[in-house]
């Protein structure tokens, strides 16, 4: 979404409240895990000390969890400076177990060492399943530590850093399985197809969204999702990411569209551009003659691309629609309006019944929410909800860390449309991608404020 871009006073506000906050954190440091797989783990913490001064809740505090899947949560903080005594020991040990490896647990021991004047030095160990203890974070870049354990093979990210408003470093551990969520569909008759809101907005915007790296997610993001027959993006706004988007593309789809274009009325372009494996043999597009809010500043619409593998032809469309407006039920009433001309594009483009044609995008429409309003789409498009096997919310505040909305939802679909050949199998996934592998996209690693959603297709021979 297109948030407002000069808030000024928002963001004064913002930065007075952060400081504020700082100051009872400067002499802490943080340990925070990530559950970076599909199933829950258990987090417990046990201190070991003989310092009969040392009081959970003033000079520590931990705080045990089940960590839902792709959840990050600060589990303990200790204080660095005042209140040690001299000469000290604080041992914390870290257990995390996986639910059905309980004898397999990753340890991690945090061993304070309190100095004879003041503050204090931390070291740092691991033992991983079947792995001899090992000391880890002697300096200050990420560490990968990998095995195969819990019925997988399994990477341990670790890391320490400093920030410029705190004394002390803090720790972060992240916990990481590999995902499937790339299929075979090396058979013509196969298809799959991704839409990614990748929320590379204008740098001005970063005044209220969180742009996280514009420069460093446009360049990474393409390695990550490159065993897909299509990709469609959103938000692909601003010329200079998008042209680096675009040249990290060409290493994996050599064929893309132009990007939804211009208007006169329009700031700024549309924003939606596909790439393909396959060659594009004809490709057309339309922007909404009707916006609102911080929309009218942007050319959204639809852009429309028939490629051919093989000799097969898929045709494919994306979109994004109006996000929030200005007064109450005016999104809704935009979205409709827009869905409208998109159906009239459809027919527009007298695309052959026997080929399929898949319709994919950022709706902007939650499917947890106010059903009659997917259902409208759903009717106007002559298409159907098809089951997401990944996780439930394209867009989770609880666990991506660009995103700062009140609740999760679902809001970006793909399709497949009645009116034209159907597939025999076809369902969505929704799934996390973060770029865990390069220390300067921490602690912010998710890629977008969206998860990306990949749609497989199969059809008759």
């Amino acid at each position: 979404m297109i948030k407002k871009i000069f808030f000024i006073a928002f963001c004064t506000l913002s930065f007075t409240m952060a400081n504020a906050n700082s100051t009872d954190n400067y002499d802490k440091t943080f340990v925070t895990i990530t559950n970076n797989t599909s199933r829950d783990v258990n987090v417990d913490i046990e201190l070991s000390t003989t310092d009969k001064h040392y009081n959970d809740g003033k000079d520590w505090h931990e705080q045990p969890v089940a960590l839902a899947p792709y959840m990050s949560k600060q589990v303990l903080w200790f204080k660095r400076d005042h209140g040690i005594n001299s000469h000290e020991k604080h041992q914390f040990k870290i257990s995390i177990r996986h639910p059905d490896y309980i004898s397999q647990p990753i340890l991690l021991d945090l061993l304070e060492q309190a100095k004879p004047a003041y503050n204090s030095t931390v070291t740092t160990s691991i033992i991983l399943p079947e792995q001899a203890q090992a000391t880890i974070l002697t300096r200050d870049e990420l560490q990968t530590l990998s095995g195969n354990y819990w019925g997988n093979s399994t990477t341990v990210y670790a890391r320490r850093w400093s920030t410029s408003n705190k004394a002390f470093d803090d720790y972060q551990f992240v916990i990481d399985q590999p995902q499937i969520n790339s299929f075979d569909t090396s058979a013509n008759n196969k298809i799959s197809v991704l839409t990614y809101n990748t929320q590379l907005l204008p740098i001005f915007a970063n005044a209220v969204d969180d742009l996280n790296q514009p420069m460093l997610r446009a360049k990474a993001i393409p390695k990550k999702i490159k065993n897909y027959d299509a990709v469609i993006f959103e938000e692909a706004v601003d010329d200079t990411f998008r042209d680096i988007l675009t040249n990290a593309m060409k290493s994996y789809y050599p064929y893309h569209t132009k990007v939804a274009s211009r208007l006169p009325s329009r700031l700024l372009s549309g924003g939606i551009i596909l790439f393909s494996k396959w060659p594009i043999i004809r490709e057309d597009q339309i922007a909404y003659s009707k916006a609102s809010k911080y929309d009218e500043l942007v050319a959204k619409g639809v852009i429309y691309a028939a490629i051919s593998k093989n000799g097969k032809v898929y045709h494919i469309m994306g979109t994004h629609t109006q996000a929030a407006a200005n007064k109450p039920g005016e999104s809704r009433e935009i979205r409709a309006l827009q869905l409208k001309e998109w159906a009239e594009f459809i027919e527009r483009l007298r695309i052959p019944e026997n080929e399929p044609l898949i319709l994919a995008g950022d709706f902007n429409v939650n499917q947890f929410g106010t059903n009659t309003e997917l259902n409208s789409i759903l009717t106007m498009l002559n298409v159907k909800l098809l089951p997401n096997t990944g996780h439930p919310y394209s867009a989770d505040p609880t666990i991506n860390t660009m995103l700062h909305s009140k609740s999760p939802s679902r809001i970006d679909y793909l399709f497949y449309h009645e009116g034209h050949v159907k597939p025999t199998v076809a369902f969505n996934k929704v799934f996390i991608l973060r770029y865990l592998e390069d220390q300067n996209a921490w602690p912010k690693f998710d890629l977008s404020d969206h998860f990306p959603v990949v749609g497989y297709f199969e059809f008759g021979e």
